[in-house]
């Protein structure tokens, strides 16, 4: 049996990488990454996106895909948030519930932009008063101690008593 041309050879590890460039993608839109992990070169995978349009539509639904989940992830963080552990003299003593407003009316705007709002139609106004109470509430509600539910009021003050 002949053994392929180095041509062949090429065209086959070429094809091969195109599956695990495009599932790494897809994963959160990292060209980079994707391109690394395909076992090829950035400029590879961009040059093969100009020339083949089979590709450039995959590759279109793997930064999709991509950005759904990415946007899941905001949302999540928003309305859910993460813990992080709260630390007394460098040990952990238990864990508080952060959320990002900010994530939020990033997603807000984003999502306005695309019905046809301009950033000058659509302003979102965050409600100082508002924020400052829910705050509150949420220190109020936590298993801080006494002492760092005070610190953590003043930095709540501090942090709002600067906003727009």
């Amino acid at each position: 049996m002949a053994r392929p041309t180095s041509a062949q050879t090429r065209r086959t590890r070429q094809k091969d990488w195109r599956p695990a460039f495009l599932a790494r993608l897809a994963q959160d839109g990292d060209v980079s990454k994707a391109a690394e992990a395909a076992g090829v070169g950035r400029a590879t995978v961009y040059e093969h996106r100009d020339q083949e349009p089979e590709l450039c539509a995959q590759w279109d639904e793997a930064i999709e895909i991509a950005l759904d989940r990415l946007e899941a992830e905001v949302v999540r963080r928003g309305l859910e948030g993460w813990l992080e552990p709260v630390y007394y003299m460098g040990e952990a003593v238990g864990t508080v519930r952060k959320y990002s407003d900010t994530l939020l009316l990033a997603k807000l705007n984003a999502r306005a932009k695309g019905r046809g709002y301009g950033r000058q139609d659509m302003r979102v106004e965050v409600q100082v008063e508002d924020a400052r109470k829910e705050a509150h509430r949420r220190i109020e509600t936590s298993k801080l101690s006494d002492e760092d539910k005070a610190a953590a009021h003043a930095e709540v003050d501090r942090a709002l008593d600067q906003a727009p």
